[in-house]
């Protein structure tokens, strides 16, 4: 159970990634229509300084926080203070990124006129279909609910306990969709935002903030909805229901 979100980020941003920057397509419409080379050579250094930022980031993700936090989720003394003090470092972690990905967005503008922005903007930033966005994350949510309740009629043997499971299971799966709907909004308002050659950082910085706090709600619930499973849930069967909710709940590099 690390950091949450991982479909729901992939469906919105593309494997995580939550500046415009590492859209493949923004790199190949700046070949396109910034035909200065000092000017084309400073935007690929912007962008592969990005590129840099987060790989090294999706590195520390798995190699740290999410081989910590699964450490937690297979452990029955773990706390809600543990996991806590483990986001809280993800998460300042995340903020300084993403505060970085603000400045490359700004300062790119500086090497690209507004004629050229407009037809990158044009090609390279579309916004995805609202309806098959929204139907590809349903299915998507189905799935993870399908899992986790497989799960949990599997280790969770009592009869009032599978009850008790099926009531988790059914408000995570409401949990999951309002995040999502929540996500996808932030994300259509951050294309939105981030189009305009004159937007500044105070356009879509506090949508990366509320980006951060929906993240932060999200992994709170999924936390405190594992120590109720964890209650319920045999001693002896503990670690096979972890495990699932690892596969269910985990992050990969890549696709936070």
């Amino acid at each position: 159970m690390i950091i949450g979100l991982l479909t729901l980020a992939y469906l919105l941003f593309g494997k995580g990634h939550e500046t415009f920057l590492l859209n493949p397509n923004i790199e190949k419409s700046v070949s396109i229509y910034v035909k200065d080379k000092q000017r084309k050579n400073e935007v690929d250094s912007v962008i592969k300084k990005v590129e840099k930022t987060e790989a090294a980031f999706q590195k520390k993700v798995k190699d740290v926080y999410g081989k910590k936090l699964t450490q937690l989720n297979m452990s029955r003394t773990s706390t809600t203070a543990d996991f806590t003090q483990e986001y809280n470092a993800f998460y300042n972690d995340l903020s300084t990124m993403q505060n970085s990905y603000v400045e490359s967005e700004i300062k790119i503008r500086t090497f690209i006129k507004p004629n050229e922005w407009d037809s990158i903007m044009n090609k390279a930033l579309k916004q995805p279909d609202n309806v098959k966005a929204k139907k590809s994350i349903a299915a998507e949510n189905k799935k993870l609910y399908d899992h986790l309740l497989a799960a949990t009629n599997k280790y969770i043997t009592d009869p009032t306990n599978k009850k008790k499971a099926k009531m988790l299971d059914d408000e995570y799966q409401v949990k999951v969709d309002t995040v999502a709907s929540a996500f996808l909004d932030l994300n259509y308002r951050y294309l939105k935002a981030v189009r305009p050659y004159q937007a500044t950082a105070s356009d879509f910085t506090p949508l990366r903030d509320k980006i951060i706090g929906l993240r932060r709600s999200y992994s709170d619930y999924v936390v405190s909805m594992r120590f109720q499973l964890l209650a319920i849930t045999p001693e002896k069967n503990w670690e096979g229901l972890a495990k699932e909710l690892n596969s269910i709940f985990a992050d990969v590099a890549g696709d936070m």
